[in-house]
């Protein structure tokens, strides 16, 4: 960001604090695309996506004033738009050790998946895969393989074991190539 854009953030975040909407505004225009690309991971629709990028902005709106100016402001937004899609499913999904099986996988064996598939496919169709997975296998692997976090911190941010947060991020691995066969084989 070059000294022109920081000065105007500044400006934007500094009216965001004393509570403009004409700021409040101009920062929601602003990062609406970098909320949306982080909540899209974690929501199965548009409509998630949605519900989960404003609540992110009225966490945003709501906190700005703890904002430390010394930090990065995308470091801190990425934060809260992560937190606020593990509480949208918190809310609604209400457990993330709990797997809701579209496959049965005891039993499925798993597809052989050609190595470069995921190169032929667009950026909306890994999202489109990742999306159909249940929310307790889609959070860890958005966590784990996206956001790059720990399993001890996975299981910290969602009061999950370390254990559970691994198997979640397996099996979510494994339904991963069973959508990506159906689908692209």
């Amino acid at each position: 960001m070059g000294l022109k854009q920081s000065k105007r953030l500044e400006n934007i975040l500094f009216g965001c604090v004393r509570k403009k909407r004409n700021s409040q505004k101009q920062l929601y225009e602003l990062y609406y695309r970098f909320g949306f690309s982080i909540c899209r991971r974690y929501a199965k629709n548009m409509e998630e996506t949605e519900e989960m990028v404003n609540n992110g902005f009225l966490k945003i709106f709501l906190n700005i004033d703890k904002f430390n100016p010394d930090l990065k402001f995308e470091n801190w937004a990425r934060r809260i738009f992560i937190n606020t899609a593990i509480d949208y499913y918190r809310k609604y999904a209400n457990d993330f050790s709990e797997n809701h099986l579209s496959v049965d996988e005891s039993t499925a064996l798993l597809p052989r998946v050609e190595p470069d598939i995921l190169e032929k496919l667009s950026g909306d169709e890994i999202l489109n895969c990742i999306a159909r997975l249940p929310p307790s296998n889609r959070i860890a692997f958005n966590l784990s393989v996206v956001e790059g976090y720990s399993h001890p911190e996975i299981a910290d941010m969602l009061q999950i074991s370390v254990g559970t947060s691994k198997s979640n991020l397996s099996k979510a691995r494994r339904k991963l190539k069973i959508i990506i066969a159906e689908l692209y084989a």
